[in-house]
């Protein structure tokens, strides 16, 4: 899957490219090619000051998360009925289970359990639970008022929001190298148990995705960048990793296996290096892959994915996250984004910022505006368009002259990727691009 990262100092550019980025407006990007400089497609392996990659922490031999059926994830008001069992992806290398109880109209203060179940940073059985309250502000979802008991809450640590089919984005506190680090993390509601443990129909299809990954037990040399799986109804498949063209004989692609991980839990699967390999393996590229991913449906057809993953190979002992959406029939019109949005976003060596938006249709073209604030807006417009490498849940920013990608997780929350600089999680808090404080110029 992911190939070994090029040790290099221009990484440290990420300081200059922020401020840049910020003036230019929300998306704005650097190109593809910068990943050889960053770590990624083109790279040539570390270099001789480069550290050994670290001996990969185990993975357990099965995961049980059965959810427990319980309460309607539907939005935030549909949310507010119940509560129940999910799973999903933190920070760089955490496969996460939760049990929520949201606020309702007898009790104010609902709450986020939380248990890490797969970690390649020592943290698996680390347990921990946020008090949430609905936020009555003009942009809703549920605030973190304490973490385990304690009213100490950091000021990036983001907001919860449900979508309208039930997938919940925010930020999770964990204890990395001894400090409470606010990561990213979104999760979907476990399902019951149905159908036949070998036929996967019902996932079956092309898949396009953005991650985020580092080194193994060391957290060093991050990068951010893309690819495409493709998976077929007997649960095999190939992934071609940092593109978002698929070909079952792509050179930087590994084939795959799936599995459904526990039998009480439907939508999580599990991916693993098929034994024997359709096509040899590039030199540098991972020889071994081991996925845990949560499947949600979404509007009538979409179906998405949040995973974790671990990479073993010379020079390619990677972990990170990954979100994914399927690949319709038809390129996704950007008209089905315009709305008022805000987003939480990490950008490597830097953290997680909350950012402001606007996407509106004027006379056929979809623009967005971005601010880092309500009172501090990007002086620059960018345009959406369906985007021309592949059909379905995923669109453009201005393509040419940068290469940002959005793909849908629910049918008001997407992920977003900007290769080799930052990714994130947007959700739509309303249809009226007027309610956001950044206006397309």
């Amino acid at each position: 899957m992911h190939q070994a990262i090029e040790h290099s100092s221009n990484c440290e550019r990420f300081a200059s490219k922020r401020c840049v980025r910020l003036a230019i407006g929300w998306m704005s990007c650097i190109s593809l090619a910068a990943l050889t400089a960053c770590g990624g497609g083109g790279g040539s392996g570390p270099t001789a000051s480069s550290p050994p990659d670290p001996t990969p922490a185990p993975s357990p031999t099965s995961v049980t998360l059965a959810g427990d059926g319980n309460g309607l994830w539907s939005g935030d008001a549909g949310g507010d009925a119940g509560g129940g069992d999910g799973a999903g992806a933190a920070g760089d290398g955490e496969f996460v289970k939760v049990s929520i109880t949201f606020p309702n109209a007898v009790t104010s203060t609902g709450t986020l359990t939380w248990t890490v179940v797969r970690s390649q940073y020592g943290l698996t059985g680390t347990t921990g639970t946020l008090s949430i309250q609905k936020d009555k502000s003009g942009q809703g979802g549920y605030k973190v008022v304490a973490v385990n008991g304690v009213p100490s809450v950091s000021s990036s640590q983001a907001n919860f929001y449900v979508a309208t089919n039930g997938q919940i984005s925010g930020s999770l506190p964990l204890m990395i190298n001894g400090g409470r680090k606010d990561t990213l993390f979104t999760f979907a509601q476990l399902l019951k148990s149905t159908g036949s443990s070998t036929d996967f129909s019902e996932y079956a299809g092309q898949y396009g995705f953005g991650f985020i990954a580092v080194d193994t037990g060391t957290g060093f040399n991050p990068i951010v960048s893309s690819g495409v799986f493709q998976l077929k109804a007997d649960g095999t498949g190939r992934i071609c990793d940092q593109s978002f063209v698929y070909s079952d004989s792509c050179t930087n692609g590994l084939d795959v296996v799936a599995t459904y991980e526990d039998p009480a839990a439907r939508n999580l699967l599990r991916f693993r290096q098929a034994a024997k390999q359709s096509h040899a393996i590039a030199n540098g590229w991972a020889t071994g892959a081991d996925v845990l991913a949560v499947m949600h449906k979404f509007g009538s057809s979409g179906m998405s994915f949040t995973g974790d993953f671990v990479t073993t190979g010379p020079n390619a002992n990677r972990t990170g996250a990954q979100f994914g959406s399927r690949v319709g029939s038809a390129p996704l019109n950007p008209t089905a984004l315009v709305g008022a949005w805000n987003s939480v976003i990490v950008v490597p060596y830097y953290g997680i910022y909350t950012t402001y938006f606007a996407i509106s249709n004027s006379n056929g073209t979809v623009r967005s505006r971005y601010g880092i604030s309500p009172t501090n807006c990007g002086a620059t417009t960018s345009t959406l368009v369906a985007n021309p490498l592949m059909n379905g849940s995923l669109v453009s920013y201005t393509p040419g002259s940068s290469d940002s990608y959005v793909i849908q997780l629910d049918s008001d929350v997407a992920a977003y990727v900007v290769p080799g600089e930052e990714i994130g999680f947007a959700r739509r808090y309303s249809t009226k691009p007027t309610d956001a404080p950044c206006q397309p110029g």
